[in-house]
């Protein structure tokens, strides 16, 4: 059995090298919900849209050129997802992945960071004493904000740069999940060092992302076998390594707060 489950993996791999997409997609049996409802043309339009901003994005050295460039990357990535496949709107975000932490929040000033559609700033609202929701497309923020207008303590900013706008020491703690991977990795040592900075003696960040032993995690997955050390080639512009990502928060001066779970997506707790 083992041999044979080898085999299928080698099999896809060849048809990746091979740039086969069509073959890799119809031997797939692992598609998630997402890939079923776009359908094989679909998929590929997206990933050809992710490959052009991943691209731009990485050859790009100045930092405000890249702050552009995210809005407009995740501006045209949501009108995809819009026209084609409008109800879904919680792709990424995972209740089970946020409640394991929750204590982290409870009656504290929180940063939701990527907030995406809201789904990750309601859970914390009924927990922290008030959450200040950031993301860089103003679809899924003008979204979020009908869908909980009633939630008082969740603030939605719209927010594309890695510089936070927050004062010195002003916020408890930190969420983000599948944030850390869609950032250039000089925007995520400066993220880091800002998230340092606006965090309370104390204060923790929570952050869930995908394995780079793994990977790719974005919509490479839909054309690529995960495992095979083939980097990422969608939005995701880095999938880092638990030894990467020790090394970076370590860096930046941060603790860490709780053992984490080498899970897949894994999360990490790091406190400053």
């Amino acid at each position: 059995m083992k041999c044979l489950r080898f085999a299928y993996k080698y099999l896809l791999y060849i048809f990746a090298i091979l740039k086969l997409k069509w073959l890799f997609w119809v031997f797939n049996y692992k598609k998630d919900e997402i890939q079923w409802k776009l359908g094989f043309f679909k998929a590929k339009k997206l990933f050809k849209i992710e490959n052009h901003y991943h691209n731009k994005l990485l050859k790009e050295r100045d930092v405000k050129k890249r702050e552009s460039l995210y809005q407009q990357a995740y501006h045209e990535i949501y009108s995809f997802y819009l026209k084609y496949a409008p109800e879904i709107t919680n792709y990424g975000f995972s209740e089970d992945l946020l409640l394991p932490y929750i204590d982290y929040f409870s009656k504290k000033v929180v940063l939701d960071y990527g907030c995406g559609y809201g789904n990750s700033s309601s859970i914390l609202s009924r927990y922290a004493s008030h959450v200040y929701a950031v993301d860089a497309s103003r679809i899924a923020l003008e979204a979020a904000k009908v869908k909980y207008k009633s939630t008082k303590n969740i603030e939605f900013i719209h927010h594309a740069s890695p510089y936070v706008w927050l004062e010195d020491e002003s916020i408890d703690a930190v969420y983000s999940i599948d944030v850390v991977e869609h950032l250039h990795p000089e925007d995520f040592k400066i993220h880091l060092n800002e998230i340092y900075r606006i965090l309370t003696k104390g204060g923790i960040y929570l952050f869930i992302t995908c394995d780079g032993d793994y990977g790719p995690s974005d919509c490479s997955s839909w054309f690529y076998p995960k495992g095979f050390g083939i980097k990422p080639r969608g939005i995701h512009l880095k999938e880092y390594t638990f030894v990467e990502l020790i090394q970076l928060v370590a860096a930046s001066g941060y603790k860490i707060a709780e053992i984490p779970k080498l899970d897949f997506p894994f999360g990490i707790v790091i406190r400053k």
